[in-house]
């Protein structure tokens, strides 16, 4: 009779050390072969050809997504730069409230009329600097109503233009004591023009402007200043009567040419020359002055081309 297989008892305390063995705890996998499968291969790892083509498209696409990171990068910067901004423009506004204004509007007129010679010095030195003011007058014109941007510029311009206009008229005012000769000798239309621009550069601008001045063609700039000439004589004329340089040459020229008494009479409500009295008059007294002959440079070719 066989002896009963041994059974451990509960009481049999386990190894304390892991086995050394391998497929101790692993059940083993046993391969089974079946006759009717196919027989497994593997795939080679081939590297697939890089070509040009493929190669720019990878680099374009590479440099599309770095660029749009770094618009992303430079968003969030704009952003956070932004909520600094706004929280510091805060802080100062509770400032001001704070500070006993009532309003922004309140202290920035307090800032711009103070008598305070340091704040106001402070103040013009930072609208000076770096052609601010322009800056500041161009967030004014964003922020203020068209209507009334359009007749403060209005209103300035005017302004100007009466200014430079006095500024011209005293110009072409022979001087104290000077003769017809003398009138006749120093007038040129080049030098007129060149004066005009140093003494009345907004209205000569203007004129310019009008008169489409273009660079490079000198025959059509020569008639234009001719033009030119003739309408800052007659805007002289009309600020001040004693104005009247361009106007005796002008008359003495269409005396010479033997202008009738009616061309002298539209000529002159015109503000282009004198009237056929006074040219008369003027003609008698610059004989004596001048007894030989007077060149006028610039003269004869702006009367011709005014009347032409």
């Amino acid at each position: 009779m066989n002896p009963p297989p041994f059974t451990p008892t509960p009481s049999m305390t386990p190894a304390r050390r892991a086995s050394g063995k391998e497929n101790v705890g692993t059940p083993m996998r046993m391969a089974l072969f079946t006759p009717a499968a196919p027989p497994s291969t593997k795939r080679r790892q081939v590297l697939h050809e890089v070509t040009a083509e493929s190669q720019a498209i990878a680099s374009a696409h590479w440099r599309a997504q770095n660029q749009e990171r770094l618009e992303k990068e430079e968003q969030n910067r704009a952003a956070k730069e932004e909520g600094e901004r706004v929280a510091k423009l805060k802080e100062v506004l509770r400032a001001v409230t704070s500070a006993g204004f009532s309003s922004l509007w309140a202290f920035q007129e307090a800032l711009h009329t103070s008598t305070d010679q340091q704040i106001s010095a402070s103040l013009t030195r930072s609208y000076r600097h770096d052609d601010r003011g322009t800056t500041m007058l161009n967030y004014l014109a964003e922020r203020v109503e068209k209507p009334l941007i359009d007749a403060w510029i209005s209103d300035k311009f005017v302004q100007k233009l009466e200014k430079e206009g006095l500024s011209l008229a005293k110009m072409l005012v022979p001087e104290e004591g000077s003769n017809v000769s003398s009138a006749l000798a120093r007038y040129s239309v080049p030098q007129l023009l060149l004066d005009t621009e140093s003494a009345a550069p907004t209205l000569f601008n203007a004129l310019s402007t009008l008169l489409c001045y273009t660079e490079g063609d000198e025959d059509s700039r020569k008639k234009r200043d001719v033009v030119l000439a003739n309408i800052l004589s007659m805007i002289a004329q009309t600020q001040n009567e004693r104005a009247s340089t361009y106007q005796i040459v002008s008359s003495l020229y269409l005396y010479a040419c033997g202008a009738t008494k009616s061309l002298y009479q539209v000529l002159n409500h015109a503000g282009f020359s004198l009237s056929y009295t006074s040219a008369t008059i003027k003609l008698k007294t610059a004989q004596p002055q001048a007894p030989r002959r007077t060149e006028i440079p610039g003269a004869s070719e702006a009367v011709h081309d005014s009347l032409g």
